[in-house]
């Protein structure tokens, strides 16, 4: 998997070489991005052991309810794609701090180098963003 995820982060930073900023810190970008490729595989088998686990319980699910949860998972992965594309970069940056790397305030303030006080405003607004447009979706 951890192989599996190096090929696809460097497959991604080809792909997108056009649209990619300025980095610095070429290995750490790419540390980075590797950290995330395995992050994703992870939820992705942990969604696959959910599912089978859920059929191994009392009530098991048809084939046709997995597909349907996974059906579902995409769904709202598209909408969430599509919701975070209206945000900055910034906003997208502390979104992705905040919730997927379960960063703390203060950790990211220091990392974007803000006040801790521009990161509640930013991830507030970010979060009114996201919910209009899950509402505008009718998503809850």
């Amino acid at each position: 998997m951890v192989k599996d995820s190096i090929h696809e982060a460097f497959i991604s930073i080809w792909v997108n070489r056009d649209k990619l900023p300025p980095v610095t810190s070429v290995g750490g970008y790419i540390s980075t991005c590797v950290r995330r490729k395995v992050i994703d595989a992870l939820k992705k088998e942990s969604q696959l052991e959910t599912a089978f686990l859920r059929m191994d319980d009392e009530h098991e699910l048809s084939y046709e309810e997995v597909i349907i949860a996974f059906q579902e998972q995409e769904a709202i992965r598209k909408t969430l794609k599509e919701a975070l594309s209206y945000l900055t970069n910034k906003q997208k940056e502390v979104i992705r701090l905040r919730f997927f790397e379960n960063k703390n305030y203060e950790e990211i303030a220091q990392l974007v180098g803000c006040e801790q006080r521009t990161i509640y405003n930013c991830i507030y607004e970010a979060v009114k963003r996201l919910r209009h447009h899950f509402a505008s979706k009718h998503i809850s």
